[in-house]
């Protein structure tokens, strides 16, 4: 079997295991991210009296909790399509 072959075997092993994880945490990512511009636009939600919500958002309320979901499920995303990528390339 050549080296071509060889990634090409590779990359569908690692897109079969890693590729729906990869789905998955890009779309609470997305989703999130989402979450974090339009709930802003609600007049309840604009000032939040949790120290959090000013420290790693925008002080509206949940901001903290969906910059933590895009932080952590962005990089899980990156990090699966990362892998999926070298086991194609190498």
């Amino acid at each position: 079997m050549n080296e071509q072959k060889t990634h090409l075997m590779r990359g569908l092993v690692v897109l079969l295991v890693l590729g729906a994880p990869c789905v998955i945490a890009s779309a609470i990512a997305a989703l999130a991210f989402l979450n974090f511009f339009v709930s802003g636009w609600l007049p309840q939600n604009w000032f939040s009296d949790n120290g959090a919500d000013w420290v790693f958002g925008t002080g509206s309320v949940g901001d903290a909790a969906s910059y933590l979901k895009i932080m952590v499920f962005g990089g899980i995303a990156y990090a699966t399509g990362f892998a999926i990528r070298w086991g194609f390339r190498g």
